[in-house]
Parts: C-alpha cells; structure tokens; sequence
C-alpha cells in the first residue's frame, strides 16, 4: 500500500516553482512543507478572527425598587436579626477563652525521629516536633474534647455571620411583587469582546503554531540526542508527519468552531430566557415554607439549632458535674470557663426558642421571612441571570482546551501510526 507523503500532496506546488528554478528544489520543497504549516495556523486564526465579528449581548436584571427603600420595613428586620444575635459575642468570647485554655493544658509535644535527605542521596536522622492531645479521660468519655469544642464554635459562628450578611444583604434586594407587578427590569448591553478575542488569538493561534512546528522541534530534538523515541525513525516517516498534522489538524478546528457559533445561537434568545427564568424563581421562592427559607438562609433547621444547642449545654453541664471533686488537670481553671458557658448557652436556647416558638409551634416572625423570601429571591435570579449571560472569554478558554485536546490527541495517534508504519517498512526493506 502506497503512503502519501507531504510532498506528494503538495507536489504540484513544488512542480510549479522547480520548473520556474530548477537548482532550487530542495528549497522549493521546505517552502512547500512550510506553506501547509502556515496553512493551518492561518486556518486557527481565521477562526478566532470570525468569532470575533458576531454582535452578543448581555441582559441583566435590576431591581425595580429595593427594600432599602422601605426604611420602616427594614428597621422591623433588623430589630429581628438583631434578637437572633443577642448573646453571641458573650459566647464566642468565652468560646475563644476556653479554646486557648483548653489548648495550652491539653495540646502537648513530644520530639519525633524524621528520615531526611541531602542532595548527594545520603540519608540522616532529625528530629521534629509533633504534636497531639492528651485529654483528660473523665471528659471524653462523656464526649467533651477540642474537637466538640470546635464543633460547638462553628455552630454560634454561622449563626452570628449569616445573621449579619442578612442585616447587609436584604436592603439590597428586590421588593418582590409575589402576587403580580413588576419587580425587576431587564437592561440590554452590547458586550465587549476584547477579552474574548484576546483570548481566542492567543490560544487558538498558540496551539495551532505548537502542533505545526513540533515536527522542527523532535528534529532538533533528534540532532542534539535528546529524544531517544524519535531518533528511530526515518526521514520519510518525519516527513509524513505534515499530511496527518494539516489534514486531521483542520479537521479539529470544525467542533471548536461550533462551540462559538452554539454560543451565539443561545445568546440570540438570551433575553427571552433570562425573563422565563426571572419569572420561575418568582414562582418557586414565592411558595416556599418560612422555616424552609430560615434553613436555606441558616443552613440548618430552627429546631436542629434548638437540639444542638441543648446537646452542648447538656454536655457542658455533665462535664462540669464529672470534673468536679476528681484528679482532672488544670480543673480549676477549665471548670470556671465551663460554668460561665453552661450559663450562657441555656440563656441563649431560651431566648432562640421565644423568638421562633408561638403557642408551642416553630414559626419565623413575618418581616423576617419576608425579608429572607426577597433576598433569596434576588440571589436566585442574579445567579440564574449570570448563567445563561455565558462569558465569551471563557467560551474561548474552552474552544482553546478542546483544540489542543484535540491536537494532543492528533499527535500521539499520528506518532504512533507513523512509528508503526516506519517499523513496517524497515523490516520489509
């Protein structure tokens, strides 16, 4: 079976300038091996310039009015966030404490033997500092150590912060018209396609440029004894190389081409679908349960924050009653920081418990859930909107990985079949 090399398919281009030149015909054949490795970097080019001419939009969406604007309504909010608030800084405080104490009395070290290595291989014997805790038993049994200590921190912590973003977020967001009106406009912007082009050039141009010439790179390579693989192989089997590389290299521009052009064809109903979706986040935040919402905001339950706060205040006052009267180290000073946590902790449950219990049934004061109801809203609808608005920068960083994947994939199929066939076509020689 015939192969066709790069000068065969180019032959008749070489014919032409060999008949004008005749002398110069190994020349006149380099130019023709360089005209098709021009060809498809040209081709990469073209298609990162062509992306570049189609006109996209973006839409997004804007309040109509914000709940900052109602100065009434968000003064009763705070007022709420406020209650939920209450307390937290006297137990974060005597959290902290009692972290810092807990780790100087029970966070120990001992010296440890580390094998290391200098640069002439020999190994030798250091030693490091480890640490670890020593706790006393009568405490974690009952299941008091650090790590419930921790645990108990990024309870009051995640309260406190995600009460705090709420007093700062819910002015910001949409008054929501649940049961009709207008609460959002849609603002229509041309988007700037510096960014993307850049990007395109650069990738694209880059990686075409890279897998036309790696065949002068493994040659140069070869020369200087460096690659042991390539330096089996023949001058004919190199120079088969340009007929896969220009062949299936361009073949590879045509789905990363369609990516930009599936970018524009979404990007032409853009508007339509970022109203559909303003409107579905109406609809599916608009029914939500109150508590449903307080557990999106808070990330956890009204009555899964009531549990676990009385789990630690259980705990904690276990603790106190086991420690007292035996050989626990360091007691005194443990126990003073315990006491003024248990007390802290069931003043805390108490009040959480009013807030959101009426009559013996959970509930979320109403401004609250309102406030929470819009705020969720709005993030769903930006975070929606910010989707479907695709970045042409990032369209063209994805077009750039799936052409070089591409031609990754391009060059270890072609070696290896090149590989094969010169191997071949030694052993029949």
């Amino acid at each position: 079976m015939k192969t066709i090399t790069r000068r065969e398919l180019f032959r008749p281009l070489k014919d032409i300038a060999v008949a004008m030149n005749p002398r110069k015909e190994e020349k006149v054949d380099t130019v023709s091996e360089l005209a098709s490795e021009v060809a498809l970097v040209a081709a990469a080019l073209w298609v990162a310039f062509e992306g570049g001419k189609d006109k996209l939009i973006s839409v997004t969406p804007t309040p109509v009015r914000t709940l900052g604007e109602d100065q009434e309504f968000i003064n009763q909010v705070n007022q709420e966030v406020l209650e939920i608030t209450n307390g937290l800084d006297d137990l974060k405080r005597t959290i902290s404490q009692l972290q810092d104490n807990w780790r100087s009395v029970y966070r120990k070290s001992r010296p440890v033997p580390v094998t290391k290595y200098v640069d002439d291989g020999n190994a030798y014997i250091d030693w490091e500092k480890e640490y670890y805790w020593e706790e006393p038993n009568e405490l974690t049994e009952i299941g008091l150590n650090h790590s419930r200590i921790s645990d108990l921190s990024s309870l009051i912590g995640t309260i406190n912060n995600t009460s705090n973003n709420l007093r700062s977020n819910i002015p910001h967001s949409a008054a929501i018209y649940i049961d009709g009106g207008d609460s959002y406009r849609f603002s229509v912007s041309e988007i700037d396609l510096k960014g993307r082009n850049i990007t395109a050039t650069l990738g694209l141009g880059g990686s075409a440029t890279l897998f036309a010439f790696y065949e002068e790179i493994l040659t140069g390579l070869i020369e200087n004894r460096r690659y042991s693989r390539t330096q089996k192989l023949s001058e004919k089997a190199i120079k088969r190389r340009s007929f896969l590389k220009v062949m299936l290299g361009s073949m590879a521009l045509i789905p990363t081409a369609k990516l930009h052009k599936t970018l524009v064809s979404e990007n032409a109903v853009v508007e339509r679908r970022v109203k559909a979706s303003t409107r579905q986040s109406l609809e599916e935040y608009g029914s939500i349960d109150d508590l449903k919402l307080f557990e999106m905001n808070y990330g956890n339950s009204i009555d899964k924050i009531i549990q676990q706060l009385d789990y630690y205040y259980s705990l904690i006052d276990t603790a106190v009653d086991t420690g007292s009267g035996k050989n626990v180290e360091s007691w005194s000073s443990i126990v003073n920081q315990l006491t003024m946590l248990r007390s802290q902790l069931i003043d805390y449950k108490n009040q959480f418990e009013d807030q959101f219990k009426s009559d013996g049934q959970l509930d979320v004061p109403a401004n609250l859930a309102l406030g929470m109801r819009n705020l969720q809203i709005h993030r769903q609808v930006l975070n929606q909107s910010f989707s479907i608005n695709k970045s042409p920068g990032i369209n063209a960083f994805f077009q750039t990985l799936t052409f070089a994947g591409l031609l990754c994939g391009v060059a270890f199929s072609s070696e290896a079949i090149i590989a094969v066939q010169d191997e071949i076509t030694k052993a029949m020689s």
